[in-house]
């Protein structure tokens, strides 16, 4: 699944840490953590950013775990466009 996630850094030195630590732990152990497939986009003026990524409920669990107490973080669900016009349209035959 595809996530649109929001984060707000709270503790930017432990940030980085954690950052370097999921690295290594995503050499070791792939799949580990979701995949991003954004860059990381700060919105200007906060500590807080926006980046793209796909993963399954456990990374982004996993995901979460790691970046407590650094960093609240949101994911929003993703739909492609494709996907909802096709089931549009399919609910509207039945209805017909």
């Amino acid at each position: 699944m595809k996530y649109l996630s929001f984060w707000t850094i709270t503790d930017l030195d432990k940030a980085e840490a954690v950052m370097r630590k999921t690295m290594e732990i995503s050499k070791e152990n792939p799949g580990t953590y979701s995949k991003s497939l954004s860059k990381l986009y700060m919105i200007a003026g906060t500590n807080t950013g926006v980046n793209i990524l796909e993963g399954t409920p456990e990374q982004v669990a996993n995901d979460m775990v790691y970046w407590e107490g650094c960093m609240d973080m949101e994911y929003v669900p993703l739909i492609e466009w494709d996907k909802y016009v096709e089931a549009l349209r399919e609910k509207r035959k039945r209805e017909a």
